[in-house]
C-alpha cells in the first residue's frame, strides 16, 4: 500500500486550537488519500502539552492547553485507520531568549567569535550542545514524554535538529575536544577532522535516544529530513 504523509503545523494555521477543525482536517486529509500526519509537537521552545522540560506554547495556553491537540490528532486519525508520527520540529534550536537558554548558558554551542546566535527567519536562535549530558537528557526526556501520552507510530527529527557548521567553540565542546584529541579546536569550522568529530557529537545523541526508546518499549522509528547530503553536511 502507498504512504502519503503530510505535515501539520500551527503556523499560521487556527487548526491545532480547536477540536472541531482537527476533526475536520483528519477526515479531510482521510478523502484526499493520506494515510500519516506529522503534528509539528515542538516549536519555538514550546510544547502543545503541558511538559516537564518546556513551557506550553503561548496560544495554545491562551487557547486552552485541554485541547490537547496532539492527542487530538493521534485519536481522530486512529478512528480514520492513519499514523501519526510527531514531528520536532525545532529539534536542538532554541529562540535565544528561551528560559532554557538564560538558566543554563553552558548548554548553548557558540561560534569562534563567542557569539551563540544565527539569524532563522530573522529572529535570534541559539543551538544546545548534543554533547551535554543535561542537554540530552532534555531532549530524550521530552521526546519519551511525547510518545508516552499518547499512541503514535515513530518520531520524525528536523534539518533543525543538526547545528550550523560555524558552532562548537563554547567552552564545553572546546574542552571536550581537547579532552578526547589532546589538541585545540582548529579556528576553520570547516576542517573535515573537527566536523567529523561534531557530527559524531550528534549521531551520539541518536544512538542514546534510539537504546531509551528501546528500553520505554516505545516506537523506534525516527525519521530524519535534512537537505541533500554534501549541502546539509558542509
Amino acid at each position: 500500500a502507498s504512504t502519503l504523509g503530510v505535515w501539520i503545523t500551527n503556523s499560521p494555521s487556527p487548526v491545532y486550537y480547536n477540536r472541531r477543525l482537527i476533526r475536520q482536517a483528519v477526515a479531510e486529509l482521510k478523502q484526499a488519500g493520506f494515510t500519516t500526519v506529522y503534528p509539528n509537537v515542538w516549536s519555538r521552545g514550546t510544547t502543545f502539552h503541558t511538559s516537564r522540560f518546556a513551557p506550553v506554547e503561548p496560544t495554545l495556553a491562551k487557547a486552552g492547553v485541554s485541547i490537547d491537540p496532539i492527542c487530538s490528532f493521534s485519536l481522530e486519525a486512529r478512528n480514520q485507520g492513519m499514523r501519526v508520527i510527531p514531528w520536532f520540529e525545532y529539534g536542538l534550536m532554541e529562540p535565544a531568549d528561551s528560559e532554557a537558554v538564560q538558566n543554563n548558558s553552558d548548554w548553548v554551542l557558540a561560534k569562534a567569535d563567542g557569539n551563540p546566535v544565527v539569524k532563522m527567519h530573522g529572529k535570534d536562535m541559539v543551538w544546545l550542545n548534543p554533547a551535554h549530558p543535561e542537554v540530552r537528557e532534555r531532549f530524550i526526556g521530552l521526546v519519551v514524554e511525547v510518545l508516552k501520552r499518547c499512541p503514535v507510530h515513530g518520531i520524525q527529527l528536523d534539518d533543525h535538529f543538526a547545528w550550523p557548521v560555524e558552532l562548537g567553540y563554547d567552552p564545553y565542546t572546546v574542552a571536550l575536544y581537547r579532552q578526547e584529541t589532546g589538541v585545540e579546536p582548529p579556528l576553520d569550522h570547516t576542517n573535515r577532522p573537527w566536523m567529523t568529530w561534531r557530527r559524531r557529537q550528534l549521531t551520539g545523541l541518536l544512538r542514546e535516544l534510539r537504546q531509551r526508546l528501546k528500553q520505554e518499549g516505545l516506537p523506534r522509528r525516527i525519521s530524519l529530513s535534512p537537505g541533500p547530503f554534501r549541502f546539509a553536511y558542509n
